[in-house]
Parts: C-alpha cells; structure tokens; sequence
C-alpha cells in the first residue's frame, strides 16, 4: 500500500487555535489580519513517521526575505518564504518529521522576516494527542491515540531518548494485543545470475521501513530493484547491498512487500516476499531478545491493531488531495 505520493494515515485531527469555542467551519473562513503571523490550524499525520503539519497565515508582506524555521532536537528545517504558495484556505503550510521516539520533543516554530522574529510557538505530539484523549471522541479514535503514545513511550525508552519525559505519563496502558507466535512466511522465488537474497530486517528508529539485503560479488550495475512499481537504489554496506522500503503505514505492518530484482536485458527475476510482521513475531517470541525490544515490538503491534480497527471503522477524509495526492484517513476534531 506503498507510492511515491505518500499514503499516510491522518490521525485524527485538525486543531485551529483561536480565541473561545467556535464551530467546524472556521477553519475554511477565518480571516487573515494584516501584517499577522499565525498558526491557525494543526494536523497530526501517522505514516511510516509522525509528521505534524502547520497551517499558517501570513500576508503577502512577508513573502520576501522571510523565512519558517522549524526545530527539533536541536535539528533546524528552514522553508524560505519566496517561492511558497499558499492553501486554498491562503494558508502556507509547513511539516515537521519526528519519530515515534520524539513525541515529547518541542516543536519550535520561529518565524523570521527581515532578520527579526515576528512569532514563536511551540508544540508537542503528546499535547496534541491530550486533546483528543480528554474530548468527547469515538472510542476507536481513543484507543489509537493511546496505543500511539504507549508506542511512543517504549520507543523512547529503546532508543534512551527523552524517557524522562515519556509520552505516555498519566494515560499508561498495557498493551492491549498479544503478538502472534507463529511469524509470516518469507518466500524466494526466481534468480538472477550473481546476486542473492541474504536476509531483511524491520527498521523503526526514525522511521518504519524493511530493508533487504543482497549479496552481489560483482556490484549490482545492470539491474533493477523495484517494490509496488518504484524503482529503488541499491547501497553497499559492510560487503552486501541493501535497498530500503520506507512509507509503510501502521495498519499495514501485516501485508507483505514483494522486492524485485532484474537483470538489464535478461529476463532473470528474483522475487522476494516479506512482511513487517515476520521481524514483529520473530524478534518478540525470540528468547534471546532484549525486555526493551520485546515491549517495543508488543506496542508497536498493539498500535497496528488500533490503526487497523480506526481505518475499518470507516475513518477515511481526503481532507487535502492537491498537496502530493495524500490520502489521509481520520476524522477532525472542533476547533480550539
């Protein structure tokens, strides 16, 4: 369920932070003030990472030598104004990418013109998640965001990061879904003439992936590797080669991704089926791995139940197809 417009999962929300209780339709028609600078809505997106999206309003006085600055961890995304164009709401809309680590991680928005900042914000995805879980919204809905967090708290304490802090405080959850024992099949099918399949391996530090490892004696110039019609490159590791398959979302962790490997003007074709759910079961039911592995993978899966459970249950909004043609499922929440 993989393609080069990203299809992402879109958890839940839309937050338009203004002054009192107003209705749905403000985010649409909310006037822009002069010379103003101002987030006016939020959107939490679950994919193969978490990306908090911003929509601001700015006027056209600050299209020149102004620019967005978003930091994270001490990591700095700028987005110069000149050459942005907004919404159809007259929003510009700028994104962050965090990991599931990082869901207590401030958000800075710094918004610079002329060399002066004009507004500073920040934010969190646990204070985003908060809204939802103390608002009155389906239970589905609830179960997500807390298997969301539960995920984002193991992940921190896997990964050490910010566990002083965890995403779950005060809404702690066992995880709620016991990890099959039995892991899918991989199959191999198929050669090509001097390359072979050595293994994969799930990734989920900064985001989730599969990457497939190959062995390649004599380079892998002359051949294809494709997975769901994208051509991927091949990177060379420690004597193998790689390719790595990103954008997987939480609810798809249990189908499978078949990698294709074929040798220029030959009809040789090495297929190789894998799913996220081989590493999930493998490595949980493995007597050898870690407490914090095994608590990780186990809310991970809890969390791919919930997705799967939300996106059933017929949570599907194309809230913004002109943007990349996302497809994002959820629903949206009142404005603030």
């Amino acid at each position: 369920m993989m393609q080069q417009g990203k299809r992402i999962l879109l958890c839940l929300i839309t937050l338009v932070m203004v002054i009192g209780f107003v209705s749905f339709g403000v985010f649409a028609d909310e006037a822009v003030s002069d010379s103003v600078v101002e987030v006016t809505a939020q959107q939490l997106i679950l994919g193969d990472d978490l990306t908090m999206r911003f929509y601001v309003a700015a006027d056209n006085s600050y299209k020149e030598n102004s620019a967005m600055h978003i930091t994270v961890d001490g990591k700095t995304v700028t987005y110069p104004m000149n050459g942005m164009e907004p919404d159809g709401d007259g929003r510009y809309v700028f994104s962050a990418d965090l990991a599931a680590a990082q869901m207590t991680s401030a958000i800075e928005l710094n918004f610079i013109s002329n060399h002066a900042s004009v507004m500073k914000k920040t934010y969190t995805i646990r204070d985003y998640a908060i809204v939802i879980l103390e608002g009155n919204y389906p239970a589905e809905t609830k179960r997500l965001v807390k298997e969301m967090l539960n995920y984002g708290a193991e992940a921190q304490r896997y990964f050490k990061h910010n566990s002083q802090k965890l995403a779950n405080a005060g809404y702690e959850i066992e995880a709620s879904d016991a990890v099959p024992s039995e892991a899918p099949s991989v199959t191999v099918s198929g050669a090509v003439e001097n390359i072979k399949y050595y293994g994969a391996t799930l990734l989920f530090e900064s985001k989730v992936a599969v990457r497939y490892y190959f062995v390649a004696p004599n380079g892998v110039e002359g051949y294809t590797f494709k997975a769901n019609g994208v051509s991927y490159h091949a990177q060379s590791k420690g004597g193998l080669f790689f390719v790595e398959i990103p954008e997987i979302n939480p609810q798809d962790l249990d189908k499978s991704i078949a990698i294709t490997v074929t040798a220029i003007n030959s009809d040789e074709k090495l297929v190789v089926n894998y799913s996220p759910m081989h590493y999930i079961c493998r490595m949980y039911n493995k007597d050898s791995s870690s407490l914090e592995l095994k608590n990780l993978l186990h809310a991970l899966y809890s969390y791919h139940v919930a997705a799967k459970t939300f996106t059933a249950a017929g949570n599907i909004l194309d809230l913004n197809p002109v943007q990349g043609g996302d497809y994002n499922l959820g629903t949206v929440i009142p404005n603030l």
